[in-house]
Formats: structure tokens, C-alpha cells, sequence
């Protein structure tokens, strides 16, 4: 069985961990398959004679997502992702503060009643139109196109809820714009501040989560970082020096003052205080005396 860890794009809730996941799990030939909403990957476990990242990046795609190659682990590479997280989280909070200077000024005209002491001029239709479509077809953008590859895929996903929902609004009122005289019998008004704040909410949403989600995946490789690449054992009499990952079962590992633990173990000589803060968040030291204590 091989192991993959791979980048996913477009995921924004739980909803859509499960999702990704469940679409990998059907592939023939996936043993287990795990996706992290935090740092956006996806580790899958299949069968290189009967999977391969094509048939995987395709189900993912039928359910909606982007699969990509894995990221090579080049020099760099973590600084390359984290500024191209940085300008996500900068093209997004545009995008909010255009939706919010421009949402704005539609919800005063939109309630004269809540706002009477508004400009009369921002009442009229045609201002709201004006103000409200760069949000509905800029701000909105991607929750369209999320819309239309949900339709394509035919995999419903809040997407679908954002476009139908602010579409409906702001359709209808530009017919009632368009042509008031045929809804005059209907007592029709315009929505162009559902819409818009709707919107623009749902963007205030997403760069909440994207900066979480960096800050999320930041802290998380600050703690593998922590992690000791080599690790002390005693073979034949004396102290040799190998990578963790040879580290087998039995081995004794030597831990000097001062150093990180690189595996799992259980002290059997000696005593000394021990940092978990790693595992249980105390940055306290705490004893770990001979056979007492496992980590």
C-alpha cells in the first residue's frame, strides 16, 4: 500500500471533510483516506495496481473539490505556501471591505423607515442597482462559481445555498427596477440589501476562516518542528546515532539533560523533569522518574 499526502482546495467546513473523504473511500483500491480542514490535505492509503492520484483527483472532483499534486519538499517550499496563504487572506478582506463600503450605503437607502434621515437620492432604485450589482457579481463571485460546479457535479454545498439565495433577491429587484409598472399591482419592492449583506457576510465568514486556518497550520508545524530528526540508541555497549524512523521496538534510547524526547518510550533509568507541553499544553516541567511514567 502506498501514502499520499495531498493539497485540497475548496473546502470550508466539516461538511466538506466529509465529502472529500467519502469520495476517496469509493475509489477501488483506497484503504483509508483522512482529510484535515486545518492544513488542507488529505492523506489516503490505496493500492498503486488498482488507484493512482488521476482516479483520485477525479472522484474529488465529482464531489466538488481540487486535488492537486503533493508539494515537493523542496527548500523553501513551507515559506512559498504560507505567502500564498497570505495573499488568499489579503484578496479575500478586499473583497470584504468592498462588500461592506458598498452593502453599506444599500441597507440606508433600503429602510428609509430605520433610517429616515437617510439622502433621499440613495433610495432610488437605479442607485441601488448601481451599488448593489459589484457585490452580487464581484464580491459574489465565487459562490457562483461554486453554484455552477456544484450543478455540473451535481453536489449541493453552501455555495449553492449563497447563489440561489442572493440570485433570487437580486434578480427580482432589477426586474422591479427594470420594469416597476408591472408590479405595481403587486406592491413589489426591491431586496438589493438582502443580497449584499448576505454576501458580504458570508466573505467576512471566509477570511475569518482563512486567517484561522493559517494561524491553525502556522502552530502546527511550529510543533513538528519541535520534533528531534535523530535519536541516541544503545547498541552494542555504546551510543550510536540514528534517524527516528530507525528506531525500532526494544531499543534503548539515551535522553541527555536538556534534550527532546524523539519517540515513545517508558523511563527505565534515571529521573528527570520532562517539557509535555507539547501533548497536554502545561509548559511546566514534570517529573518522570524510573518506570513511572509513559510518554
Amino acid at each position: 500500500m502506498d501514502r499520499l499526502t495531498l493539497p485540497v482546495k475548496g473546502m470550508h467546513c466539516a461538511a466538506c471533510v466529509g465529502k472529500v473523504e467519502r469520495a476517496l473511500d469509493t475509489v477501488p483500491g483506497v484503504g483509508e483516506a483522512a482529510v484535515n480542514l486545518a492544513t488542507e490535505q488529505a492523506t489516503v492509503t490505496f493500492d498503486p495496481a488498482q488507484a493512482d492520484f488521476d482516479r483520485l483527483r477525479r472522484a474529488v472532483a465529482a464531489a466538488g473539490y481540487e486535488l492537486l499534486p503533493p508539494r515537493p519538499a523542496a527548500p523553501g517550499a513551507d515559506d512559498a505556501e504560507r505567502a500564498e496563504r497570505e495573499r488568499e487572506q489579503r484578496r479575500v478582506r478586499a473583497k470584504f471591505v468592498t462588500g461592506a463600503v458598498l452593502s453599506l450605503p444599500v441597507v440606508l437607502g433600503s429602510m428609509p423607515e430605520v433610517f429616515p434621515w437617510a439622502p433621499a437620492w440613495l433610495r432610488e432604485p437605479w442607485v441601488l442597482f448601481a451599488l448593489t450589482t459589484p457585490v452580487q457579481v464581484w464580491v459574489g463571485a465565487e459562490f457562483h462559481r461554486g453554484f455552477l460546479r456544484d450543478l455540473r457535479y451535481r453536489s449541493p454545498s453552501m455555495s449553492t445555498l449563497v447563489s440561489l439565495g442572493t440570485n433570487a433577491a437580486y434578480l427580482f429587484s432589477v426586474a422591479v427596477t427594470l420594469w416597476p409598472h408591472a408590479f405595481r399591482h403587486l406592491h413589489a419592492m426591491t431586496y438589493y440589501e438582502t443580497a449584499a449583506v448576505v454576501i458580504t457576510l458570508v466573505v467576512l465568514g471566509r477570511w475569518l476562516e482563512a486567517r484561522a486556518r493559517g494561524r491553525t497550520s502556522d502552530a502546527i508545524r511550529r510543533l513538528v518542528a519541535l520534533t528531534p530528526r535523530t535519536a541516541r540508541v544503545v547498541r552494542d555497549g555504546r551510543d550510536v546515532e540514528v534517524a527516528v524512523d530507525e528506531v525500532r521496538v526494544g531499543d534503548l534510547v539515551r535522553v541527555r539533560p536538556g534534550e527532546r524526547l524523539p519517540v515513545d518510550g517508558i523511563v527505565v533509568d534515571g529521573a528527570s523533569t520532562v517539557d509535555e507541553s507539547m501533548l497536554t499544553g502545561e509548559s511546566v516541567p514534570v517529573l518522570s522518574k524510573t518506570m513511572t511514567r509513559t510518554w
